[in-house]
């Protein structure tokens, strides 16, 4: 009996776990309309400068990237999302990076 309900209890803890996650991606991907996925690659470094995060990409490309609380772990992978857009007459990227199942505005450099 004592098995079964441990079982139980992992069983219903995975269950509500997995509901938890999925919402959060959910939360995130409302954010990524009209955006396509531009490039996909692993973390090379990251390093501060004058208190803004860069992430450094395998390929070369740094970007900026707002709130980023917690820096990832080398070799981590990011996909990198992007969407034109004009404003005040000009045209501008705008970038989204997919980073541990969490979305970050980005610029590149």
């Amino acid at each position: 009996m004592k098995i079964i309900k441990i079982t139980l209890i992992i069983f219903l803890s995975i269950i509500l776990w997995s509901n938890v996650y999925a919402g959060s991606i959910t939360r995130d991907l409302k954010k990524m309309v009209g955006y396509t996925i531009i490039m996909s690659d692993t973390v090379e470094k990251v390093f501060e400068q004058n208190g803004d995060k860069f992430i450094e990409l395998n390929n070369g490309y740094i970007f900026k990237v707002k709130f980023l609380l917690f820096s990832p772990f080398i070799y981590t992978d990011v996909i990198v999302f992007g969407k034109g857009s004009l404003f005040l007459k000009e045209f501008i990227y705008l970038h989204k990076l997919l980073i541990d199942n969490e979305v970050y505005d980005a610029m590149m450099q």
